[in-house]
Formats: structure tokens, C-alpha cells, sequence
């Protein structure tokens, strides 16, 4: 999780009692110690319990540096009443994925059920998700351009002729697929925005998954869909009329990790405490308040780049600097009055004209009905990705971001901003970047060789099997290897 510790939640230190076992040096041992108390961390602290709770003894303990639970999974109520997420999270859990589910249950006492209505606003209008699939939408030259090159892709395929470019990079893989029409004027703004980084720069492999919803993160597209759309006047959606997210009613999905933490054993989190260093030798860390702690195997989900400047000796250190990523930053309005009636149950939309600093509008409203206060108030929350690091000016950013909402309608005039809530957070994105896979085969490697197993959105950094659940799984699966040398599948390791 983020070092700066966002989220609301749990805010005591656990008192020294947390260090019941001494090694033969005097110094507490535990058997698993577990860095971060967002969904990675605390997915591999419920592992813990469950093998405590069938006769076992194995010890751990969970460290963050955040006095608050929850990670960048938590959420954040304003003074005024309203709730926002970092970012526009939404639980689509994988089938397999039982346990999860059945836990999520157990959690969340009520949940609000909504169809996932998204898409991407471009030329002032809402062209639903996935976009490339309701080209017939786009204003005619950008629909002729978009049309034609599918078009060109179709015919290749049909041909069997390889693409103009065998390269693996991001650009070149959307032209491959999608033609340079649709490339240029929809797909590639959108992946600039998002990654902050050229599609050049980013590799592709990412894009066969789902990590957002019922279909892959990039969806395929053919002309006879769009030719089938033009006719029927049926956009083709990536939901239907019997399609349903839950959202926790209350507390936003910070409640969902807050409530997970309160079931575990007094002391097993320790919040408002950093590590300063990792002895990769000795297997032993030093917190921030001078205190030492042993352990037999350690679960991270602290981001990567992070962990390997604490240990000490790095057995990468030509690594360094290699791991590339994403600030996020984030703006909340909670508003006064009420949004358009094009608005009505919209979850999102992606917005790549550059004239507007955000690259995703969320209205958490449409999520959960409970984010906001009663009466005649609604809320939207953007998302920036940058590479400024601690140099954008949030205040002036929000201002442009109101501005060009109210100049696209999205925010009439006429209402009221009562609450704001900004937020910038170094780690944002994981980013897919070219010869990723090979690094982290070799970090991977190096920290598995020492009994550490880095794991979660950043520690495993892999953007395909980052969500919630993803993540919670990831922490499990790594303490069952651990305990029970059963293989890990989620983070889909190639380590030897």
C-alpha cells in the first residue's frame, strides 16, 4: 500500500503484547510477518487465522505504515458526509474465486446492486462501454476513420497476412487489432491519459485479461457488430438488462477491509508503524520506532521498488530504478443539486480529450446511494494519472477539472459544490511497461530465494491481476504456499 497510508479505519498501535514469541536472541519471532494492511496483506492475515483455527500454531503479525486499513482499497467520508473511494473501484470477483465471495458476504451486511453503466465521453457525448465496439456513435469523420481501419484489419485477417508490425508494444498491438482510426482518435488518448506514458512504451500482454468487468480489459471489435448496431440502433454493451455490480451500501470499499481487520486477534495489526530495513541474512526487520522482529517467511504487498530499497543486502540492486509506474492523483465534489438525466445511473466514463486533466469521471452516487448525504446532493470523483510526483497542483487541477465539466454540461451551473476532497498518491498505476515481465521474473526470483514473497497491486505489479479480489487472493495463496507448498495460481509466477 501507498507509504503515505490512505483510508480511514483502525488508528491504534498495537502494543508490544503483538511480540509474544522470542527467537533465541531475545528478539520476537513470527512465523509469517506481513507488510501492508490493504487487501493483499490482509487476504494472507485470514489465511493466518483459517490454519490457526484448524489446530495449528503457525504466528504472524500485520505492519503498516498508514495509522488506517485498508490500503488504496480504503475510503474516505469528508466532514460534510460524503464517501469516495481511491478511485473508481467496483467488485467483479472471478467465479472461481468462492472463498472471496462467500467472505464478502459475511462482511458487508447490506449491499446496493446497480447494472455497471460506463463508457467514454468524447465530442460532448456518452458512447457506451466498450467504446470500440459503439463506433457508430463517434461524430461521422472520426466514425469514418475508425470504420475504415477495422475494416483494413479484417481484411488481413481474412488474408492471413501478419500484422505491418510484430513488435509487442502497446501502439503497435492497438493498430493490429483495431486499425489506426480508432487507434488514433479513441484508444490510444485514452491509454495515454490512464498510464500517463506513451503506448509505445507499454507492452500489451495485459489487455487479454479481465480485470474490470465482464469482459476483457481491451474487448475485440468486428465490423459486422458495428454494421449490425448501425442497423438495429442497439448499441452492443458489456452488460445487460440483468447485469449487477454490488457495492457495499455503507462505508464505501473501505468497509469491506475495515470489517475484515476487526476479526482478527487483538494485536495481529499493527498500524501507524514503518519498516526501516530488512535483513535479507538474518530474516529480520527494523521498524521505524527502533524495534526489531524476526521471521520465518515474509508476505509484502508494499510497493516493489519500495521493499527491495530496504533490504539490506539488495541481491538486485541492478534493479533499481527499472520498475516504472503512475502517480494518481484524485478530486471529489460533493454537490448540492441534482446531475443531468444523461447521467442517471452512470457509474463512469473515460474522458481522453486533452483539454481536461482527469482521464476517468466516477459518480459514486450511482454506486451506492449512501456516499452522500440525504437530501439533494450527488458527488463526482476524478481521476488524474501524472508523472510529476509531489509537483501538481491539486487546487489548480480541480479548478480546471470544474470548469471544463460545467463547459461539457456534466456539471450544471447551477449546483453547488459543498465538500471537496483531494488526494495525491506517488504509486497509482502499476504500469505494463516493456520487458516488465522479465524484471519482475528476476526480483521475484531473488526475494522468493529469501523467504519473501512480494505480492498485491505494487508488490506483485501486475495491473492484469490487481483488483480486490485479485489481490486478497494473491495474500492467501502465498501463505498457503508458505504453510502448505501449495502452488500459487493469481499471480500466475514463471519462477523457477
Amino acid at each position: 500500500m501507498p507509504d503515505s497510508g490512505p483510508g480511514t479505519g483502525l488508528t491504534a498501535k498495537a502494543t508490544p503484547a503483538a511480540f509474544e514469541v522470542a527467537g533465541p536472541d531475545h528478539v520476537p519471532f513470527h512465523d509469517v510477518v506481513i507488510l501492508g494492511a490493504g487487501p493483499c496483506g490482509l487476504g494472507a492475515a485470514w489465511a493466518m487465522e483459517r490454519q490457526q483455527g484448524d489446530g495449528r500454531a503457525a504466528s504472524y503479525v500485520v505492519i503498516d505504515a498508514s495509522p488506517t486499513i485498508g490500503g488504496t482499497a480504503a475510503s474516505v467520508t469528508t466532514d460534510e458526509g460524503f464517501i469516495f473511494d481511491y478511485g473508481g473501484h467496483i467488485l467483479y470477483p472471478h467465479q472461481e474465486y468462492a472463498e472471496f465471495i462467500g467472505l464478502l458476504d459475511e462482511l458487508v451486511p447490506e449491499w446496493h446492486e446497480s447494472k455497471p453503466v460506463r463508457g467514454v465521453w468524447i465530442d460532448g457525448r456518452l458512447i457506451p462501454y466498450p467504446v470500440q465496439r459503439n463506433i457508430h456513435r463517434l461524430r461521422l469523420r472520426k466514425f469514418m476513420a475508425s470504420l475504415n481501419g477495422l475494416g483494413r484489419v479484417s481484411l488481413r485477417r481474412r488474408l492471413r497476412l501478419r500484422p505491418s508490425s510484430a513488435s509487442d508494444n502497446l501502439e503497435d498491438h492497438l493498430h493490429g487489432r483495431f486499425g489506426r482510426g480508432l487507434t488514433r482518435h479513441v484508444l490510444g488518448p485514452i491509454n495515454q491519459k490512464m498510464w500517463a506514458h506513451s503506448p509505445e512504451q507499454l507492452g500489451s500482454s495485459w489487455t487479454r485479461h479481465r480485470s474490470g468487468s465482464q469482459v476483457a480489459n481491451v474487448a475485440d471489435a468486428s465490423v459486422r457488430q458495428i454494421l449490425r448496431s448501425m442497423v438495429t440502433r442497439r448499441d452492443n454493451l458489456g452488460w445487460n438488462e440483468q447485469t449487477r455490480v454490488r457495492y457495499p451500501l455503507h462505508g464505501g470499499t473501505g468497509a469491506i477491509w475495515t470489517n475484515l481487520a476487526r476479526r482478527f486477534r487483538r494485536h495481529a495489526v499493527i498500524t501507524g508503524t514503518r519498516v526501516v530495513e530488512i535483513d535479507v541474512a538474518a530474516r529480520r526487520i527494523r521498524l521505524d520506532d527502533g524495534r526489531l522482529m524476526s521471521y520465518g517467511s515474509l508476505v509484502s504487498s508494499i510497493p516493489l521498488d519500495q521493499l527491495l530499497g530496504l533490504l539490506v543486502p539488495n541481491p538486485v540492486p541492478h534493479l533499481n530504478g527499472r520498475l516504472r509506474y503512475a502517480n494518481a492523483a484524485f478530486v471529489g465534489l460533493g454537490l448540492r443539486g441534482q446531475p443531468p438525466a444523461f447521467l442517471d445511473g452512470v457509474h463512469s466514463f473515460h474522458m481522453p480529450e486533452a483539454d481536461i486533466p482527469c482521464w476517468r469521471v466516477n459518480f459514486p452516487r450511482s454506486l451506492s446511494p449512501r456516499t452522500v448525504p440525504a437530501g439533494p446532493y450527488w458527488s463526482i470523483l476524478c481521476e488524474i494519472s501524472h508523472t510529476r510526483g509531489a509537483g501538481i497542483d491539486l487546487a489548480e487541477v480541480e479548478q480546471q477539472i470544474v470548469d471544463q465539466l460545467q463547459r461539457r454540461g456534466i456539471l450544471p451551473a447551477g449546483n453547488e459544490i459543498v465538500s471537496r476532497w483531494r488526494r495525491d498518491l506517488r504509486h497509482g498505476y502499476p504500469l505494463p511497461f516493456l520487458g516488465r515481465d522479465e524484471v519482475l521474473q528476476e526480483a521475484q526470483k531473488a526475494l522468493q530465494d529469501h523467504g519473501i514473497f512480494s505480492r498485491g497491486r505494487f508488490g506483485g505489479w501486475k495491473y492484469e491481476v490487481s483488483n480486490q479480489d485479485h489481490s486478497f487472493m494473491q495474500g492467501a495463496e502465498a501463505v498457503r504456499m508458505i504453510l502448505d507448498g501449495v502452488q500459487e495460481t493469481t499471480y500466475r509466477s514463471t519462477l523457477a
